[in-house]
């Protein structure tokens, strides 16, 4: 019989779509459409969109015994778009709110650079995108794993500074669009934030997805250049990771 290995298990790597959907894109939602929905006042729609990123944080802490940056994140735009909006407070903190979410998670990106769970890995170097495996593989049999390591962090100042990009353009967009005082102009207000959001696609979406693509290229290059493997090498779907010699001992 096999013996047992005294290995640690690697810690299960937390899917980056359940991560948006509960902890940003759900709340959003609830956020815009909750009232309608459901008929209640802002504040219980708040309470409730709270909950998602609260929850999933809890249950990554639980499970994982980590921290979630995303629910961190998720709960800071919650609560400020909430704010925001139960207060009718003036088009300035919409603007603001707009730009410190992606502020945050900018911040987040760097930050993270110095704990043991990189946003870059989960973004974008990552087993649902790349053999991550095969890559550490290859870098080990080369000895170029520091090498690669400054590689990550040069991605990860690209994959920051899409994102303060993106918050530049918000409060740029939100200030120039959205004029009209909630207080004042419920409905002048909502139609001025329906443009808002259907801007953003073309002048931050588009931009902010052009630096993370750089960040994609720069990490790609860096594989190349340190294992040798090329891009179809270690896109899933490509080769499987190379035997461990031990294995078959």
């Amino acid at each position: 019989m096999p013996e047992k290995s005294n290995q640690p298990q690697p810690q299960r790597r937390e899917p980056l779509l359940p991560n948006l959907l509960f902890n940003i894109l759900l709340p959003i939602v609830l956020l815009r459409k909750g009232d309608d929905w459901f008929g209640w006042s802002p504040t219980y729609v708040l309470i409730l969109a709270l909950a998602f990123p609260l929850g999933y944080g809890i249950r990554d802490r639980i499970v994982n015994h980590r921290v979630n940056l995303f629910s961190i994140v998720g709960l800071v735009s919650i609560l400020l778009t909430g704010v925001v909006g139960v207060l009718r407070l003036p088009p300035i903190w919409l603007a603001l709110k707009e730009a410190a979410v992606p502020a945050v998670l900018g911040a987040a990106v760097l930050y993270s650079m110095k704990t043991r769970y990189p946003l870059v890995r989960t973004l974008i170097y990552n087993p649902q995108v790349i053999q991550v495996d095969k890559v550490e593989d290859h870098l080990k049999l080369k000895g170029s794993k520091a090498e690669f390591d400054k590689t990550l962090a040069h991605a990860t100042y690209y994959l920051g500074a899409s994102f303060f990009l993106s918050a530049v353009l918000n409060f740029v967009l939100a200030r120039v669009v959205v004029r009209t005082h909630p207080a004042i102009d419920a409905a002048g207000y909502n139609q001025e934030l329906a443009s808002m959001y259907a801007w953003s696609y073309v002048v931050i979406v588009v931009p902010s997805m052009v630096v993370m693509m750089v960040a994609l290229w720069v990490l790609i290059r860096g594989i190349r250049i340190h294992t040798g493997l090329t891009l179809e090498d270690v896109i899933q779907g490509g080769e499987p990771p190379i035997p461990d010699n031990k294995a078959e001992k």
